[in-house]
């Protein structure tokens, strides 16, 4: 079984009850490092979705698609350059979403100073209870 670590170091989440549907919950967190701690950053993210997937196998979708969570990733870095990551559940890596670079190559490649990611997990209370007591948040 694969190895969780915690407490989260970058991440600060903000949580909140949703209206609909009923018992789900959204978890928000924004995180700006510079290029040299990005491989920190992305490896405590890495290890939070790898958690998610392993524990919640085959449930990551919207929840109005019958998913049990669903996770939505976005960077930009210091030279303006933006867009969203994805996360390659069978690799186990964050990537940028268009060209499926790991940002961590993509930020050297643009030779940005910072990086910006923000994440928003969304889940039904069965997501979310294990993931608040894993975690801490």
């Amino acid at each position: 079984m694969p190895r969780f670590e915690t407490p989260l170091h970058f991440l600060d989440f903000d949580f909140q009850w949703l209206d609909r549907p009923a018992d789900a919950a959204s978890f928000d967190a924004m995180a700006v490092v510079s290029t040299s701690r990005l491989p920190e950053l992305i490896a405590e993210i890495e290890s939070l979705l790898t958690w998610a997937h392993t524990t919640f196998p085959g449930s990551c979708a919207p929840l109005e698609d019958g998913g049990c969570w669903h996770s939505d990733l976005g960077w930009i870095m210091t030279n303006r350059a933006a867009g969203s990551a994805e996360f390659d559940a069978a690799s186990g890596k964050l990537l940028d979403e268009s060209s499926g670079i790991g940002l961590t190559d993509l930020a050297a490649a643009t030779e940005a100073d910072e990086v910006e990611i923000f994440i928003t997990l969304i889940g039904e209370a069965a997501f979310t209870a294990p993931l608040r007591e894993r975690f801490t948040i």
